[in-house]
This record gives C-alpha cells, structure tokens and sequence, in this order.
C-alpha cells in the first residue's frame, strides 16, 4: 500500500519548488507565488480527474470514463492532463499556456483563474525554470489526488501555507491578497456566522476570511456546506487564488466576481444589488 502524503511532507515538497526558483533566478522573491500555486493547482486538477477516469473505467467504457465531460467535477482534456505536460522539453511556457486554456474552455467555473499566469513569458519563465517545476511536481510518490493525502483537508492546508509564507516574503504588499490569521480569526469570531447564512467579502483577495467562515461552523459542530460564500476582486491573480483556494478546500456553494468593487459592481442578481446576512472585509484602506 502506497504510503499517504502528510501534511509536513507536502509542506516540504511545495517549499521546494520555491528553492528552485531560488537557485535558478530570475524571478522576483514577490512572484515566486504565481507559477508555483498556478502550476500546484493544475497538477492537483489532473491527478483528481485521472483517479475519477481510473474508477469510472471499472463501471463505463473506456472512452466514456475518460472523455465524458458530464463525468466529471472538472474535465482535463488531453492538452490539460499532467501525463502530456510531463512528456514535453520544448516550448515548455506554451504547452503550460494551451493546456490552461484548454481545460477553462471546458471549464467555465474556472475562467480566468488559470489564464491570468503567462508561462510562455521568456522574461519572466525561462524553459530551465518551468521544466525544473515540472519535473519537481511530477515526482511518483507525490501525487496530489484525494486518495494520495492523509486526509481531505491536507491540500486545502498545504494551499493556506503557501500562501502565508508568501505573504512573509512579500512583506507590505502582502496585504493585497493575505489577510493575517490574527485579524482572520478575530473578525470572523466578533461576527459568528451560523449555517444557513449568505456571507460576503467585498475585497476578498485569496479568499481566507471565507473560508475561515465556513471553518468556524465546523469548529462549532455545524454543516459548514450550509452556507453561501460570495466574493468579488479586482486584481486578475489574487482572483485565481481565491477561485483556486475555495475549490482545493472543496467548497462548492461559492461565487467571486473580477472586477473593481467600486466602478463595477458584479454581485448584483435581477439588476439589483444582492443582500448579505453578513459582509465581512479587511477593507484595504491604505490604498
């Protein structure tokens, strides 16, 4: 039986891809974040549709387990699917490029949360960098499907992890798209949210006070499911993370707008602006 990834061990294996960023150059410490949660998120994606495509094979025909869209929470098509990406050495930022494209085509929920990362950017991503990521996510013994981890929260913790050490290395503009955990958990604990309710983060960034909301339910032995988490982001990668982060905790019942909250406000239902049980915001005042 293959032994199951821990939370430690896949902490350790994700801080790696940020020594290789480190050791190879180039990139900004600040940036390190985009292409590692970008391309974490893909390999998560395709590992979970191929375990799906495996188990649906032992009840469906071959071509209908794995190229049945309708068969699946997220469908990979072949250009998204890990195995492809892995076999390429050339043009390593463009096969990144289509295989994200790809998979948003078939994807709606997931427009423009893995586009918003240009891997066929030479100034940013060298081939060396992107095939060394590659090569570094496509170890055997660290899979990242669901029957890979320890438990189901292990990729949602090991996402929140990154994301906080990102944070760290970012220093003040950090506060573009991490909210302390501190401040987290004070707001949400003034506010105590309850199931049934329909809860809002104006400038959601990566979206941790909505998932500390449902986090709190759980704690206090309520249906964390049993609540409506709505967002909305102007920045085009924070709204990745966030859209990243709520699916790799496994919330379902979520909707994040892009846009500018004060220009152009999309959380609107019949022309009209929706009503919320609770909004709650590190509102970004200094800027």
């Amino acid at each position: 039986m293959t032994e199951k990834l821990t939370f430690e061990q896949l902490k350790t294996h994700l801080w790696h891809a940020a020594d290789i960023l480190d050791e190879k150059g180039g990139i900004d410490p600040n940036e390190y974040r985009k292409p590692i949660l970008g391309m974490l998120f893909l390999k998560r994606l395709s590992d979970v549709f191929e375990d799906k495509a495996k188990e649906l094979e032992e009840k469906l025909d071959k071509k209908t387990a794995w190229e049945d869209p309708d068969r699946h929470p997220f469908f990979i098509p072949k250009k998204g699917r890990w195995s492809m990406i892995e076999k390429s050495y050339e043009n390593i930022g463009e096969v990144l490029d289509d295989a994200c494209t790809e998979i948003e085509i078939v994807n709606p929920k997931l427009k423009g949360v893995l586009t918003n990362i240009s891997y066929n950017n030479k100034n940013d991503y060298s081939d060396d960098v992107l095939l060394a990521l590659v090569s570094h996510f496509s170890q055997k013994n660290r899979r990242l499907g669901k029957n890979d981890l320890e438990h189901d929260d292990v990729f949602g913790q090991a996402y929140e992890y990154l994301l906080e050490q990102f944070a760290d290395s970012a220093g003040q503009k950090a506060g573009e798209f991490f909210t302390p955990r501190e401040v987290v958990r004070l707001l949400v604990e003034l506010l105590e949210p309850k199931e049934k309710m329909k809860i809002c983060d104006p400038t959601c960034g990566s979206g941790g006070i909505l998932i500390a909301t449902r986090k709190y339910l759980e704690k206090h032995h309520k249906n964390p499911k049993n609540i409506s988490l709505h967002g909305q982001e102007k920045s085009a990668g924070n709204y990745g993370m966030c859209v990243m982060n709520m699916i790799v905790h496994g919330i379902e019942n979520f909707r994040i707008e892009k846009e500018n909250l004060h220009t152009t406000p999309l959380l609107v239902e019949n022309g009209k602006l929706l009503k919320y049980d609770l909004v709650i915001a590190n509102y970004p005042f200094s800027r």
